[in-house]
């Protein structure tokens, strides 16, 4: 990916998925990605790392790509579900 590519990612995580982040994880919720945030999902965690959010980025289903983002506080809640809740969002892993 060329700087020009990086910018343009940045500035479409900026716009559309870094509010929602946000607002998902100040009310200790789940932030899970979708198909399209996916390939970024390092570039959003540093994005929400420098506005001071302390924030878990995991892999429940390493198979399908799927990511969420949480709190440790809400780790410690649902941490060993997190399995559980990817495949009831996004179905189960293909073999």
């Amino acid at each position: 990916m060329n700087q020009t590519e990086l910018d343009e990612l940045v500035e479409m995580l900026e716009e559309k998925a870094v509010p929602r982040a946000l607002a998902a994880l100040e009310s200790d919720e789940l932030f899970w990605t979708d198909e399209f945030i996916r390939p970024a999902y390092d570039v959003l965690h540093d994005l929400l790392e420098s506005r001071g959010v302390s924030v878990l980025c995991l892999n429940p289903l390493p198979a399908e790509g799927v990511f969420v983002y949480l709190t440790a506080a809400t780790y410690q809640a649902v941490g060993k579900h997190l399995e559980m809740m990817a495949v009831t969002l996004y179905g189960q892993p293909e073999s």
